[in-house]
């Protein structure tokens, strides 16, 4: 459906538009990877999604679709008083795994 490609596209900008701030959050070397590779998959996800509706018209439609809302809600909601960079990389890793699995690799036939 297209709401499941929006909200992968959500997460993705989430990350896009908050990255510098979000970057100097981070406390350790460790973190600001985490938020690189995070901000990675998303933007991958992100086009798969995109080339997925492209091809089929639509991408997988599960529960995934559901949960991705409500963790790209509570993404925005951190984002809002944004503290601990601990906590909103928690919820981030949560969100680009939910993203990445409304959008499976293509099986090769």
């Amino acid at each position: 459906m297209l709401s499941d490609a929006s909200d992968v596209e959500y997460t993705y900008l989430l990350l896009e538009e908050n990255f510098n701030a979000l970057y100097h959050r981070c406390v350790s070397q460790d973190q600001k990877k985490r938020l690189c590779d995070l901000y990675s998959a998303a933007r991958y996800a992100c086009w798969k999604a995109a080339e997925q509706m492209r091809r089929d018209g639509r991408i997988a439609n599960s529960i995934v679709s559901l949960d991705l809302k409500m963790a790209n809600t509570q993404l925005a909601a951190i984002l809002q008083n944004l503290g601990d960079a601990g906590a909103f990389l928690s919820a981030a890793a949560e969100a680009v795994r939910l993203a990445t699995a409304l959008v499976p690799a293509p099986v090769d036939a």
